[in-house]
């Protein structure tokens, strides 16, 4: 384990859908759980398809209890991202000839009543298990839009395919 956690850390990345589905499997695999931001009940759903993912939220599978869902006066319930333990992984999503910049972002806690809460040190560990498998496993050195991108959407962009920031 490390005995330095940052209060936050983040990563912007260019990948093609099935790089994408290549790193949440690897999620799961590394015993995580990955959730919609929104869902009809109290507690956190989870992704059953890596087909046009957003924003995705993965935890280690121990912490899963621990998330909090609020409650909109719609009824809709939406997962608090700051309060629990959990990473956002913004997917890149290609709509046509158009990849938009992904993102990974951990916070290691939260200012409560009595200051700092830290979060548990295994998500900061799943967070850097997860980028060093994005960057061995898909980007390359060239960045486009402060992001890197991966072997793929450089391919993508040779052959008349747009990046996008947002």
């Amino acid at each position: 384990m490390t005995n330095k956690i940052p209060k936050t850390a983040q990563v912007y990345f260019f990948l093609t859908p099935d790089e994408t589905a290549g790193v949440l499997k690897f999620i799961t695999s590394q015993g995580c759980r990955v959730f919609v931001d929104r869902s009809e009940t109290s507690a956190p759903k989870e992704v059953s398809r890596l087909f046009d993912l957003g924003q995705v939220f993965f935890c280690p599978a121990a912490y899963v209890p621990r998330i909090e869902m609020l409650k909109t006066a719609a009824g809709i319930y939406y997962l608090d991202s700051m309060g629990s333990p959990v990473i956002e992984l913004d997917c890149c999503v290609k709509r046509n000839l158009l990849i938009s910049r992904g993102r990974m972002f951990f916070r290691g806690g939260y200012i409560g009543r009595d200051g700092w809460v830290p979060f548990p040190e295994q998500l900061y560990e799943s967070y850097k298990k997860t980028k060093q498998f994005i960057q061995k496993s898909f980007l390359i050195q060239e960045k486009k839009y402060g992001a890197s991108l991966s072997k793929a959407s450089l391919e993508f962009l040779a052959q008349g395919g747009q990046l996008s920031q947002f």
